[in-house]
């Protein structure tokens, strides 16, 4: 009972310190489905097909700031950023893409892994946050020599695993415990540290 108490304040806590009332996009927040999914097709077509789509965030900020995506044009896979406050970034190839033509040994990237973009669904973004979250936090227990805490959801990446079949997958930001912020004449530097998790189909999460 203590831990889910201490989790629980530990999340609200920081969500109303970072969230505040503004108007911003936040991709952590409660009941934002609908929201992410308006966002996302007011930059790409919703009838758009795609191998993956990916919503992230700046470092320990919780506001969205881009939007990615990967497709396919003929023979090669492209990548394309739209920005939220500097618009659609020019598309570009992918590494894969490329390597793909500069070293035919490498198996071509299936063109069939696609999915389209007004079948993605929204509706477990903050769910998974909190499974992440507390799985973080009974991996690293607050009575340990190392825990984190100010827990951001830095990106949520949807991936194709076959047509319109779709594998999500998450990273946190968080700080550690005790951890020095580290002062310059102009400005302050502080270490974040990554954890990633893929959902698996049961709707359980696991480390990657």
């Amino acid at each position: 009972m203590k831990k889910s108490v201490i989790l629980f304040s530990t999340i609200v806590s920081f969500l109303a310190f970072s969230c505040g009332s503004d108007t911003a996009i936040h991709l952590q927040e409660e009941n934002n489905a609908a929201v992410l999914k308006a966002e996302v097709e007011k930059a790409f077509s919703p009838d758009m097909e795609v191998s993956e789509l990916l919503l992230s965030t700046p470092p320990l900020d919780t506001r969205l700031q881009n939007i990615s995506v990967e497709f396919w044009e003929g023979e090669e896979e492209f990548q394309q950023f739209y920005n939220l406050k500097e618009g659609m970034q020019p598309k570009e190839e992918t590494l894969a893409s490329q390597n793909i033509k500069r070293l035919p040994q490498i198996p071509a990237k299936s063109k069939d892994l696609v999915f389209t973009i007004k079948d993605v669904d929204y509706s477990k973004t903050y769910e998974n946050f909190i499974k992440a979250v507390t799985m973080v936090m009974e991996e690293y227990p607050e009575d340990s020599d190392e825990t984190y805490n100010n827990f951001v959801l830095h990106s949520y990446r949807f991936k194709a695993e076959g047509k319109n079949k779709i594998r999500a997958s998450l990273t946190l930001h968080a700080k550690k415990v005790g951890e020095a912020v580290r002062y310059k004449k102009r400005s302050t530097s502080t270490n974040y540290y990554e954890f990633s998790f893929v959902v698996l189909e049961d709707g359980t999460l696991e480390w990657r």
